[in-house]
């Protein structure tokens, strides 16, 4: 994982944001986040800087190979969700985010002020079905939303097919020969039935689980809770969130929040989260979610 190290206090190091990071970093001990392995500054002319393992790291077996190509990708990502949200705020976009709770690290991640992460996992390298859906789970288990970028090898029509079919939606990520020299494009592919954006389906996301955890919010709060500003939260609960419901509920056009006095809610009428309702989870994992954003995010915050 090598934009990101931790030093001796446990405290996150990205190295994307240092101007130079040999000699800023000299002579601090550098661990890795998942193994706490000791970890080396790689900086030069041509490289772009980043960490690297003097030895093997045991967690790496299912992540995606350290290349060039990938740290492109992920620097690429990380643009593209603040470009997603410029004009709403200040999106807080983070490299290679923690998930303790199963141990694992997500390429990019967005993390909003109400504890919800939607996770962008930039895969490149040949997978299978399985190894996505064993990913995917882990993540949404964590409270978080995967979001999948396939290039390259992973781009393939199995791939995609599964993504539409287990989570609605999915990216293709269009790498040049020369990633130093060009522009990465996006190609984005839905279940039929899902007709929005990705930046509307993560406003809807976002407010959903704010929702869920905090419980009945005003327009102010669900805006500062999602990032957003009070017209664009007003825009997504009286459009997107009446539109988002699949299968049986989508043809009555009823939606999944409702308004008490200034006060919006969850209803109980269809399923607020459609695109990844196929995918099975424990029992807990709603709790688990729910405790992980609480945990992490203090109300008053909001």
């Amino acid at each position: 994982m090598p934009f990101i190290a931790l030093d001796q206090a446990g405290c996150r190091i990205d190295i994307t944001q240092m101007s130079d990071p040999r000699a800023q970093l000299r002579g601090r001990v550098l661990q890795c986040q998942l193994c706490k392995g000791e970890m080396i500054t790689k900086a030069g002319r041509i490289v772009q800087a980043h960490f690297a393992h003097k030895a093997t790291c045991p967690y790496h077996a299912e992540t995606e190979p350290d290349t060039s190509e990938h740290r492109a990708g992920k620097v690429w990502v990380a643009d593209w969700l603040r470009r997603m949200w410029d004009g709403f705020g200040t999106l807080d976009v983070r490299y290679e985010f923690h998930v303790p709770e199963v141990g694992r690290i997500v390429d990019v991640a967005a993390v909003f002020p109400s504890g919800w992460v939607a996770g962008c996992e930039v895969q490149l390298s040949a997978t299978t079905t399985e190894q996505l859906e064993k990913r995917s789970r882990d993540y949404l288990q964590a409270g978080i939303e995967p979001v999948w970028l396939l290039g390259k090898k992973a781009d393939t029509d199995t791939n995609r097919a599964w993504c539409k079919a287990y989570l609605g939606y999915g990216h293709s990520l269009k790498l040049p020969d020369n990633v130093a020299e060009a522009t990465i494009t996006v190609c984005s592919f839905s279940d039929s039935r899902i007709r929005i954006t990705q930046q509307d389906r993560m406003k809807h996301a976002a407010i959903i689980r704010a929702l869920e955890v905090w419980g009945p919010l005003s327009v102010a709060e669900i805006a500062r809770a999602c990032c957003l500003t009070t017209v664009a939260a007003k825009r997504s609960l009286g459009g997107v969130l009446g539109n988002m419901n699949v299968g049986n509920e989508r043809d009555t056009g009823s939606g999944c929040v409702k308004k008490k006095g200034t006060k919006w809610s969850l209803t109980c009428c269809g399923d607020p989260r459609p695109w990844y309702k196929t995918i099975p989870l424990s029992n807990d994992a709603e709790a688990r979610a729910k405790a992980r954003a609480r945990k992490h995010t203090a109300r008053g915050k909001m």
